[in-house]
Order: C-alpha cells, then sequence, then structure tokens
C-alpha cells in the first residue's frame, strides 16, 4: 500500500468494471488494483464565527467541550479539541470520539463536570473485502 497525500484524482481508469489505475490532476498515472479516496473534512464555521466564538479550523473547546462562551459546547465533527499527545487542537471526525464528546458535553451542560480526554485515533474499515485499519494521524497538515 502507499499513501499519495494531497493527490487530486482526476479519472478512475479500468476495462471489465475493474480499476486498473488512476490518472491524477498533476497527469501522473498511477497503475492500482483498488482505489481508497480520502478527502477529510471541513467544518462550517460561519454560525460560530458570527456569534464570537474562537475558530481555528474547528470551534475550539476545551477538555469539558466548552467554547470561549461558557454557556456554548461543540462536540462531534466541527468541534476542535485539545490532544494531550501533540499538545495541539485537533479535529476528531471518527464517530467513536464524537459520541464521547457529546456525552461529556451533555453531562457538563447537565451540571456535572465531565472531562473529554482525546485518545489515539483509530477506525477500522472494511473496503471491497479489504479490511483496513488505521492507528493515529495519518496526515496532521490542513
Amino acid at each position: 500500500m502507499k499513501l499519495h497525500f494531497h493527490a487530486e484524482i482526476a479519472e478512475v481508469t479500468g476495462k471489465n468494471n475493474r480499476v486498473s489505475g488512476v490518472r491524477l490532476a498533476d497527469g501522473k498515472s498511477l497503475k492500482c488494483d483498488l482505489v481508497a479516496y480520502a478527502i477529510g473534512i471541513r467544518p462550517r464555521t460561519e454560525l460560530a464565527k458570527q456569534a464570537g466564538l474562537a475558530i481555528d479550523r474547528g470551534i475550539l473547546v476545551n477538555e469539558y467541550m466548552q467554547t470561549n462562551d461558557p454557556n456554548i459546547y461543540a462536540a462531534g465533527d466541527v468541534a476542535q479539541v485539545y490532544d494531550p499527545i501533540t499538545g495541539q487542537a485537533v479535529l476528531d471526525s471518527l464517530w467513536g470520539p464524537a459520541r464521547q464528546q457529546g456525552y461529556a458535553a451533555g453531562l457538563n451542560l447537565a451540571g456535572q463536570k465531565a472531562e473529554y480526554v482525546r485518545s489515539a485515533p483509530f477506525n477500522v474499515t472494511r473496503l471491497a473485502g479489504l479490511t483496513t485499519t488505521i492507528i493515529g494521524m495519518v496526515d496532521v497538515v490542513g
């Protein structure tokens, strides 16, 4: 397996309903039997910005999922959480962390102190019969 970062696919090529390769936007051609394409996420932050919330790539939150407005919480794909491993605020675009963030935000909204502690990203998916597991950050560049 080889990862091609910041590569844009212009065309998937093949014969008889089978992939044989891809042509990239820069003109480069790659031969392959399987294509997995991930484009990441881009949170919609316009409303949060209008509300005066602190924004980077997403809505910045503390360990309690609280924004810079103490009455507003954010969780899931739009929330940019503190990562104790890197010391930076990062987007967590997976279902498991989104659930955990929502749970912590809900408890905090209900008056119970609940800290969200980000763990190492972990995702398992099955593509065309191939199980793929990703542990950690594949690309942290925005």
